[in-house]
């Protein structure tokens, strides 16, 4: 921890890593998205709760992603909440989109008020496999709109925008995944990034990478020499290890997670749509720290709930209410299923795990 976790006073210093929705809501509906299970309560932060957060938040934060469950390019707040964050002093603000509405206007707006990474989701390198995964997107509207912001970047001599690809290995997918990087370079992107499958529901199991593990390191090897080929920086998953060990079935009461907790080490904060904040997302179904536009956020940060989260992560390695670590791109446990089961899957009573 570098923010002080008895003193009763947080440092004006930028430390907290930021990651908030403006809305809960995605206009379009992916098959192995968690939206399969539950939606959220819908809501959207509004001029008002901005203004909360350029105030009182903004100011402690050095890294700050503006979607996280919900598609912001489709918020009319967004513009201003990127100018808040910039006004503010935020060294780096990230999006991860659907690109479904990055207008020429929105494209503008992005390179304007000081976008710094722009991720954008594809799952497909072929137009019919992009739109059995991503169901009501359109292919040659995620095209166009992509084209459109890499020839306004160019237009406008803005290289600090950094437009990265996203790619969920699956096994509907796993065909397209090598000819995605020249796809990706040829489109004008800055780099790739591939994850194994998060598992959402049972079925999932199927499509999943990871049980073959021979397979998979195989398909981490042939992507390595194809991005070297292509000169296009690409994150890909570690090699698993010979064997993926299972997970028992046997759904955890009150869990406790044992191991590095990247959450407390490097001081994040999960903020919903409505204000309430966690220390990761992993715990959304945990009783929140405090909600932000109605608690002080100094208030929150020093308040015994994080506190005692953050020094028992830091001090003992263990995480009250989390089944295991979800941060798996590279991941220490990426031979554990747990690894890429979603919470439902191994926790009684979190929203989704009913059906």
């Amino acid at each position: 921890m570098r923010i002080p976790i008895r003193s009763g006073w947080l440092s004006r210093q930028r430390r907290i890593q930021l990651f908030m929705d403006l809305t809960s809501t995605c206009n379009i509906h992916c098959i192995h998205c968690f939206r399969e299970l539950f939606q959220p309560t819908p809501a959207r932060m509004g001029e008002k709760e901005l203004q909360t957060l350029k105030e009182d938040v903004f100011p402690y934060v050095k890294r700050l992603s503006l979607s996280e469950t919900g598609e912001s390019l489709y918020v009319k707040l967004l513009p201003h909440a990127l100018s808040a964050a910039k006004e503010s002093g935020i060294p780096l603000v990230h999006i991860q989109t659907n690109g479904t509405h990055l207008s020429q206007e929105i494209s503008f707006q992005l390179l304007q008020r000081g976008l710094d990474i722009l991720g954008i989701s594809f799952d497909a390198a072929t137009q019919g496999t992009f739109e059995k995964i991503r169901l009501g997107a359109d292919w040659r509207t995620m095209e166009s709109n992509v084209r459109t912001l890499i020839d306004m970047r160019r237009v406008l001599k803005d290289r600090k925008l950094q437009v990265i690809f996203h790619f969920a290995l699956m096994k509907q997918n796993v065909s397209e995944a090598i000819d995605f990087l020249a796809l990706a370079k040829e489109w004008g992107a800055d780099s790739v990034s591939y994850t194994h499958l998060f598992i959402e529901k049972p079925e999932m199991k199927e499509w999943s990478l990871i049980y073959e593990p021979d397979t998979a390191n195989q398909l981490h090897r042939n992507l390595r020499i194809e991005a070297e080929r292509l000169a296009i920086p690409a994150l890909i998953p570690e090699d698993l290890g010979g064997s993926i060990d299972l997970f028992d079935g046997i759904l955890f009461d009150s869990p406790v997670y044992k191991g590095h907790c990247t959450a407390a080490h490097e001081d994040w904060i999960f903020l919903r749509a409505n204000g309430d904040c966690y220390p990761c997302f992993n715990l959304h179904d945990r009783m929140p720290l405090g909600n932000i536009f109605k608690e002080n956020f100094v208030e929150i940060w020093m308040g015994e709930m994080n506190q005692k989260f953050r020094k028992r992560a830091v001090s003992n390695g263990e995480v009250e209410g989390c089944d295991g670590c979800k941060f798996f791109t590279k991941c220490e446990r990426n031979d554990q299923e747990i690894s890429y089961l979603a919470k439902r899957l191994t926790t009684a009573g979190v929203a989704g795990n009913e059906r």
